[in-house]
């Protein structure tokens, strides 16, 4: 698998060390998108002498997505300022007003990050322009067009490198090249089948270290799993624990025996998956890693809550909120909320259910989680609704009304 990552980076850094062209255009799917992002995150983070700004945010409109990046980059000019012995100047105040082109406000935002982040001609300001979603493609397609045009002799994205991807569902970009004399067009194979083919290389290939090999092993198991291949899974995940066992490798050793489990639980075979969770948890504890701990835990917790055995399922719903505090993961804090809640209710305890309840739309709220605060307004509201006097009803209701007229979509895990 190392390879074809290996070579949408190598993309990459060509890109970088040559004049002739100003982007790479990149079409993946909705699943291989992270593929793109986790690459130019490790360029930015691997020792790279340029700087990269990546913009994952989704397209909507160009008015939409030039405010969005412009939001984006404001925690990072806050860290600039902060670092920058001199104080630097100000966003320019036309980035804030949504009456200007969109086009004009992206290309102003750009340069003014690039004349920010360094002084020195050879660096290099690498966007990346990956949404994780495009509503209209035909209308991102002319929005990217228009911003990668330029003056040859004095172009206003001096010092600059774009990646940009596009859906490979529809690849309006890439599908009219001829408008584009400065682009470049990628198209990496990270379907299924490549990455398996990849995969089992790298298993199989005694030349690499074992450590790695059994990463790969790891990831193959996995995929059986969720393909309900469980015979395959099992035999995969059992001789990752062997390994993990005689080498003492205990987190990931409780996650081979976590990823069992896991099989187990999507075959239907609940009781197994439950003892593969347990057995888990030893080596998990032992070792006291977050990461695993969180994953059994929450395993656990929806394995009792499938099985309705409330009482269980509640101890590991607390057991899961704590570990959320201890990882400071505030998104996993308002789901242990949200389920710990839908367990109490399950068991009758109505006033307790909405405790948890009301302490996530709290949370929530803080976080500028909308779309998860209506989701549990809603569900207060229907625990409520038999009993409740119209005036709280109407409350909520207000409440709910004024989060989906900001765009909020009701969601529920």
């Amino acid at each position: 698998m190392r390879k074809l990552f290996d070579e949408l980076r190598e993309q990459i850094e060509d890109l970088l060390e040559q004049r002739e062209h100003l982007a790479l255009v990149v079409p993946v799917a909705t699943r291989e998108y992270v593929a793109l992002c986790a690459t130019l995150n490790a360029l930015d983070e691997g020792g790279s002498q340029h700087v990269f700004l990546v913009f994952g945010e989704a397209f909507e409109t160009p008015s939409q997505y030039a405010t969005s990046l412009l939001t984006a980059f404001q925690p990072r000019h806050r860290e600039l300022v902060q670092a920058s012995p001199v104080p630097p100047p100000e966003l320019p105040p036309l980035l804030f007003d949504d009456r200007q082109p969109a086009l004009l406000r992206l290309q102003t935002l750009l340069g003014y990050a690039r004349e920010l982040c360094f002084e020195r001609p050879d660096l290099l300001l690498v966007v990346g322009l990956v949404p994780q979603s495009i509503a209209d493609g035909a209308a991102y397609a002319r929005f990217v067009d228009e911003l990668l045009q330029h003056d040859v002799s004095s172009p206003w994205c001096r010092g600059m490198r774009f990646v940009v991807r596009e859906d490979a569902a529809n690849p309006a970009l890439s599908r009219d090249r001829s408008v584009r004399t400065r682009t470049r067009y990628y198209a990496p194979d990270l379907s299924d089948d490549a990455l398996v083919r990849a995969l089992e290389a790298e298993a199989d290939d005694a030349s690499l270290p074992v450590a790695l090999r059994m990463q790969s092993l790891m990831i193959l198991a996995g995929m059986d799993s969720s393909f309900r291949r469980t015979g395959q899974a099992l035999e995969k995940y059992e001789l990752l624990a062997q390994y993990y066992l005689g080498m003492g490798e205990l987190p990931r050793l409780a996650l081979a025996l976590n990823g069992m489990g896991e099989a187990h639980a999507l075959a239907g075979q609940l009781e197994a998956a439950r003892s593969h969770f347990e057995r888990a948890l030893t080596p998990a504890v032992a070792s006291k890693d977050l990461p695993s701990l969180i994953s059994i835990t929450f395993n656990l917790a929806r394995l009792h809550q499938a099985r309705s055995e409330w009482r269980l399922a509640a101890e590991y719903y607390t057991a899961l909120s704590t570990l959320a505090r201890a990882s400071l993961n505030p998104a996993l804090l308002v789901l242990c909320h949200e389920q710990h809640g839908a367990v109490l209710q399950g068991q009758g305890a109505h006033e307790e259910a909405l405790e948890q309840w009301r302490a996530g739309v709290t949370l929530c709220a803080g976080l500028g989680m909308q779309d998860q605060q209506l989701g549990l307004l809603s569900r207060i509201r229907e625990l409520r609704a038999p009993r409740a006097p119209a005036s709280e009803l109407r409350a909520l209701d207000n409440e709910m009304a004024e989060l989906r007229a900001a765009g909020a979509q009701e969601l529920r895990t």
